[in-house]
Parts: C-alpha cells; sequence; structure tokens
C-alpha cells in the first residue's frame, strides 16, 4: 500500500479489495456540494 499526502486528489477506481477512506469520502462529498455532476462523477470512480 502506498502513502499519500494528506492534501493529494486520489481520483478513479479504487482497486479490488480497497476501501473507501474518509478524505476520498470527503472530496467527494465536496465535489458534490461544488456543483460537479452526480453521474460524471460516478463515471470518473467506479
Amino acid at each position: 500500500m502506498t502513502k499519500q499526502n494528506q492534501n493529494e486528489t486520489v481520483t478513479g477506481p479504487l482497486a479490488e479489495g480497497q476501501r473507501w477512506s474518509a478524505a476520498r469520502k470527503r472530496e467527494v462529498v465536496l465535489r458534490l456540494l461544488r456543483g460537479e455532476s452526480v453521474d460524471a462523477l460516478s463515471r470518473e470512480l467506479s
């Protein structure tokens, strides 16, 4: 597993068996609150 900087933005699908971190969830919620499309985020992250 690689360490990531706390301020680093992580995008794209997770590898098999990986779990969503709190930071990743927070980033997605903030992007939704900024007005990004749910459909676009879903395609990017799944």
